[in-house]
């Protein structure tokens, strides 16, 4: 599969070049671009964030790194097989798709000492809400963000303290706080104007989803503080 965009002529070069050589192709437009390619960061860097993430919980548990990417290739594997012949709603698998609460919880708590995990976690929490294909599993990923939004308590006072120090820690702990307060008052309005202009939250619950996986990638890479 290639994506083509360009000017109109040089597109229908290109189809028909890909065409000749048998490839399948899709056309993408212009103002689409930083989009498109944006997915395509998200499915290959966000990929790596994750494996990484995964690799050092299993460290934790006590495996070498050899040993977790050994464990975690064909699991990994299978996933893309699965997406092979499925949306990823479809061939989404693991506690959550089976509606297993007692599992999440359990995970979850064993991310309470990792802030950036559980950030992590509540990004991921707000697309399996906005994929929801049931009841069960929208409910299910209601209960994961709201143990992000629970745990962030936790892992702002946290984070500021340990990055920044105590000296100017009261003054940005107020303003962190101030901007939340302020998200939380704008936040609904423009949830509002949105279904009422498309009819659904879908589309802006995927671009809040894409902000917070990037946020949480950048703190999975942020350095170590002293």
């Amino acid at each position: 599969m290639v994506a083509i965009e360009g000017e109109p002529r040089a597109v229908a070069l290109l189809e028909r070049l890909a065409d000749r050589l048998g490839v399948a192709r899709v056309a993408v437009a212009a103002g689409n671009k930083a989009r498109y390619h944006t997915a395509l960061v998200l499915a290959s860097n966000g990929r790596m964030a994750l494996d990484a993430a995964a690799v050092r919980l299993l460290q934790e548990a006590g495996l070498d790194e050899g040993d977790a990417l050994a464990l975690l290739r064909p699991l990994t594997a299978r996933t893309e097989e699965n997406l092979r012949f499925a949306t990823p709603a479809h061939a989404h698998t693991g506690p959550v798709a089976r509606g297993d609460a007692r599992t999440v919880r359990s995970q979850l708590d064993a991310l309470a000492d990792r802030p950036r995990l559980l950030a992590l976690y509540r990004a991921l929490g707000t697309f399996l809400l906005a994929g929801a294909q049931s009841l069960q599993m929208g409910v299910l990923a209601a209960v994961l963000i709201g143990f992000g939004m629970g745990g962030q308590a936790d892992v702002i006072p946290y984070m500021l303290s340990r990055y920044f120090g105590l000296r100017s820690f009261a003054t940005l702990y107020g303003l962190t706080w101030t901007a939340y307060a302020c998200a939380g008052a704008i936040g609904p309005v423009i949830m509002g104007k949105a279904f009422d202009t498309t009819g659904s939250y879908e589309a802006l619950l995927v671009r809040l989803a894409i902000g917070m996986l990037a946020v949480a990638t950048l703190m999975l890479l942020a350095p170590r503080y002293d």
